[in-house]
């Protein structure tokens, strides 16, 4: 990422507790790409720097993260005891390697 430009932004979990938090929050002078699986429960009045796209983290892979500068995951099932245990494996351990491994071939920061 060069300080010639804003960051772009991939925004995973944003229609969730912290994610629609950290949404609002965001500086319009960034690009946000959001990956929501239900984009009904995003916060209202979200700015025009932000792009939402229903789907899935397990759909992410490196040739999608080309213009990104940097994947935030906050994408998860929460709480542990509610979910079957294959399901809740499949998202928070998977899915979060599967995003994982993306980044590192396209050469992207993760945080999480």
């Amino acid at each position: 990422m060069s300080s010639a430009h804003a960051p772009t932004i991939l925004l995973t979990g944003a229609s969730g507790y912290i994610g629609s938090k950290w949404i609002v929050s965001t500086s319009p002078e960034s690009r946000i790409l959001a990956i929501v699986r239900d984009s009904s429960r995003l916060p209202a009045g979200l700015g025009p720097h932000i792009e939402i796209r229903e789907g899935d983290i397990t759909s992410i892979d490196a040739t999608m993260l080309s213009d990104i500068d940097i994947v935030v995951h906050l994408a998860s099932l929460t709480p542990w005891n509610t979910h079957e245990p294959a399901d809740y494996d499949a998202m928070n351990t998977v899915a979060t390697t599967h995003l994982a491994q993306a980044c590192l071939e396209a050469n992207v920061a993760l945080l999480f």
